[in-house]
């Protein structure tokens, strides 16, 4: 039977072709729905003829969610945020749900990402970027739906926080310069505050100050490679480039 001339077949066309019934389409394609494997091979022979793809939106109006996990993340060219975000991704995926990915470059573009995802039933958000508000985090509170905050200050206490240890990160990298016989210490930091780099620039100042060494806090434009290497022009030494090549010897 060639394809269906529906763009968007329904179920009950499946299960027309299939010979059996609309509930049977939907446990075949529903995750440990119960299913004999000869009425699944039916369904999903049918499905393949016609083109019949599950309308994952649909189903979630019939559901509490969609099965979509919204992702909220900005900087992607970074290193460490492009392995973060694809870890996540495949994390979920092996779960079971669908990560939906939303850029957040600016602060104030999370709170209206979060209304969008709020649209679509999402089951759950991942926020990478910034912190919503606190209306917004009780929303979601008020719907049951799971928050997950990554190295992000908390507004309220709902929802769940991954962290890094960003006071031990500050004191690590301040003891490692004053081990090796630096007498000078400096911090180069975005100008717009965030929640882990203020955090550990914080706790590396505190560790030269209590060991009784200078210690200054350069600013970039923002956390960019390229806002780091402008920075260096401002830097009281020849070169960042070349003062990270020398290594902890040349640190003096």
């Amino acid at each position: 039977m060639p394809k269906s001339a529906n763009p968007n077949p329904p179920s009950f066309d499946v299960a027309r072709l299939a010979g059996v019934s609309r509930s049977a389409v939907s446990r075949a394609f529903t995750p440990g729905g119960t299913i004999s494997p000869e009425t699944r091979d039916k369904v999903t022979k049918a499905a393949s003829e016609l083109g019949y793809r599950v309308n994952s939106l649909a189903r979630g109006l019939q559901q509490r969610h969609s099965g979509i996990v919204g992702l909220v993340a900005s900087r992607l060219d970074t290193p460490l945020r492009s392995r973060q975000v694809r870890l996540l991704s495949e994390a979920l995926i092996r779960e079971g749900f669908k990560p939906m990915l939303i850029t957040a470059e600016q602060p104030d573009d999370v709170s209206a990402l979060i209304e969008s995802l709020l649209g679509y039933r999402v089951a759950g958000m991942i926020l990478t970027s910034d912190s919503p508000t606190r209306a917004l985090i009780e929303d979601c509170k008020r719907l049951e739906l799971p928050v997950v905050l990554v190295n992000r200050a908390g507004a309220t206490n709902w929802g769940d926080r991954v962290v890094a240890d960003n006071d031990t990160g500050g004191q690590l990298a301040a003891n490692v310069m004053i081990d090796s016989g630096a007498k000078h210490l400096g911090c180069l930091v975005p100008k717009r505050k965030t929640y882990s780099v203020s955090g550990r620039a914080d706790a590396f100042m505190d560790a030269a100050a209590q060991l009784g060494i200078p210690a200054e806090v350069f600013y970039a434009e923002d956390q960019s490679y390229d806002d780091a290497r402008a920075a260096n022009s401002t830097l009281p030494i020849s070169s960042l480039t070349d003062w990270l090549r020398r290594g902890p010897r040349g640190w003096r």
